[in-house]
């Protein structure tokens, strides 16, 4: 029935000047690319296209069968295709996994890679199929509607499973903790021991409270005229006392983040007597 209603429509363009060749069984109508590759969810875009053997042509029709369980026709494109009137409109039916047209022109055309249609479909399920071609047929520019079809190609294609790339891991940033600035200056000589410091920390400005933040901090401190040199510790003892090996002579130093939990900051001075009492502030995060 479909081939009488091409053979119809090709009647309709028979009082024109035909661009007439030699009518042989020649022409191919095929699918491009052959086969295909790609993932889930990705589209796969494919050319019906006929190969005319240098016969002139002026209509075709197909019905295009895919497997519905693994492609989804989204969408038919006419645009570039070389037929310019539709006896029926290219279209599909994702129910019936099938795609359908009746085109021609008013004239001949001939060409090894003529465009009809563009199909776009989107992969839904994953496997291997074919693109199948039947119920088709290509007439001649010959006033009768000879029907050049020879053969018919197929498309392969095969669905896999989308890989999923990770995310490009972030780099932590890195933490800077800025070197204590050096005081130079001529000490004041004394005959007792230097005081114990007196720490002030603006983060955490109550040894006594927890605190739910931590972030690179500073600790001040005034530094006493005869103070000659400065050491410093950060750790989980109470009463730990450092080295007694100046750092060196600076007036507040910066710490790295704390984790979570309870640490301790020693700091105590020297002067030309000798070391005075270590200060220890108790430091309380929980984050």
């Amino acid at each position: 029935m479909r081939i009488k209603l091409l053979l119809s429509f090709i009647v309709l363009f028979a009082t024109g000047v035909f661009a007439y060749s030699p009518a042989a069984s020649a022409a191919t109508l095929f699918i491009s690319p052959p086969s295909a590759e790609v993932g889930t969810g990705d589209k796969l875009t494919l050319d019906i296209k006929i190969d005319s053997e240098g016969v002139g042509l002026n209509a075709a029709q197909a019905v295009i069968r895919f497997p519905n369980d693994i492609l989804e026709a989204t969408g038919l494109d006419k645009t570039g295709s070389a037929f310019s009137f539709w006896l029926e409109e290219p279209n599909f039916s994702n129910a019936d996994g099938v795609i359908s047209f009746i085109g021609g022109i008013p004239y001949g055309v001939t060409g090894g890679s003529i465009q009809v249609l563009k199909v776009t479909f989107t992969a839904k399920g994953t496997g291997s199929g074919s693109l199948t071609v039947s119920d088709a047929a290509v007439t001649a520019s010959d006033g009768s509607g000879t029907n050049i079809l020879s053969k018919t190609v197929s498309a392969s294609f095969t669905v896999v499973p989308k890989k999923v790339v990770p995310p490009t891991p972030v780099p932590a940033p890195v933490e800077v903790v800025p070197p204590p600035v050096e005081i130079v200056r001529k000490p004041v000589p004394t005959g007792k021991l230097p005081v114990k410091p007196a720490l002030k920390i603006q983060l955490y400005p109550d040894e006594t409270r927890w605190y739910n933040l931590t972030s690179v901090f500073n600790v001040a401190w005034e530094l006493p005229l005869d103070v000659t040199g400065v050491t410093t510790a950060l750790n989980n003892q109470p009463n730990y006392v450092p080295p007694k090996k100046s750092e060196g002579l600076f007036e507040n130093k910066a710490f790295p983040s704390l984790a979570d939990g309870v640490q301790y900051l020693h700091v105590h001075f020297q002067n030309n007597v000798g070391w005075g009492p270590a200060a220890h502030y108790r430091l309380a995060v929980d984050t």
